[in-house]
C-alpha cells in the first residue's frame, strides 16, 4: 500500500475553505499550524453557559459576528 500524494494534496487544498466556513460560523475553538479544534455553537453554549459563551465569542470573533446570533428578546 502507498499514499497517493496527489490525492492528499487535492484534499488538503480544501483546508482554507473549511477554515473560512468555520470562522464565519464561529466554530473555531483553537487553531494552529494546520490543525483546528471545532465545536458547534450549541455545544459551546451547553459547555460554557450563555454568559461565558457570549464573552468568549465576542472576544474571538467580534461584535459583528456576535450580532448574528444575539437577540434582545427574552
Amino acid at each position: 500500500m502507498k499514499i497517493n500524494k496527489d490525492k492528499v494534496k487535492e484534499m488538503d487544498s480544501n483546508w482554507k475553505e473549511v477554515m473560512r466556513i468555520a470562522e464565519e460560523n464561529g466554530f473555531i475553538l483553537d487553531a494552529y499550524s494546520g490543525t483546528a479544534s471545532l465545536a458547534t455553537i450549541n455545544a459551546q453554549i451547553e459547555f460554557l453557559g450563555e454568559k461565558e459563551f457570549i464573552k468568549r465569542f465576542k472576544a474571538r470573533f467580534g461584535e459583528k459576528a456576535l450580532s448574528k446570533i444575539i437577540t434582545t428578546e427574552d
